[in-house]
């Protein structure tokens, strides 16, 4: 199922750890009659990845197929993918509530930027996607290379 999470929001996390899901966002998900998200770990930095739940289901299902449960690797990768998610309903006010323990991974205390990502929405504490940012650039190279291969 594909929804169409793209562009970028600044927003502030309340008192009670609830932050603003995006209008835009809302609406592909209201039209795909999804109403539930599953929040997690970002899986290659400090952030919180969020996946709409049939998504969730799909990947759950595709590591269910891959993953060994005598592999050591296997099991503590599932293992941290899996631990810190949560099933999160969007409010009557378009919010969503974070985990403490997610919160705390992201380091978030009050500003996020939310990123859409086509499939996921990733939300990011603004010193730490502009550090990531710096530490990983996309080069012009790099940016090229996937443009002539992927949609050219």
């Amino acid at each position: 199922m594909f929804i169409d999470f793209i562009g970028q929001f600044q927003y502030n996390v309340d008192s009670k750890n609830r932050v603003n899901i995006p209008s835009r966002f809302r609406k592909s998900l209201s039209e795909k009659g999804i109403s539930n998200l599953i929040i997690s770990k970002g899986i290659d930095e400090s952030s919180i990845v969020i996946y709409p739940e049939p998504q969730w289901e799909n990947m759950m299902n595709k590591l269910n197929e891959s993953l060994s449960s005598l592999k050591k690797t296997h099991k503590m990768f599932l293992r941290q993918i899996t631990r810190f998610a949560s099933k999160c309903p969007i409010d009557s006010a378009g919010r969503i509530t974070l985990t403490n323990d997610l919160m705390e991974y992201a380091n978030i205390e009050k500003e996020v930027i939310i990123v859409g990502t086509l499939n996921k929405i990733e939300i990011w504490e603004p010193k730490m996607l502009s550090k990531y940012e710096q530490e990983n650039p996309l080069s012009k190279e790099d940016f090229n290379s996937l443009a002539n291969d992927i949609l050219i």
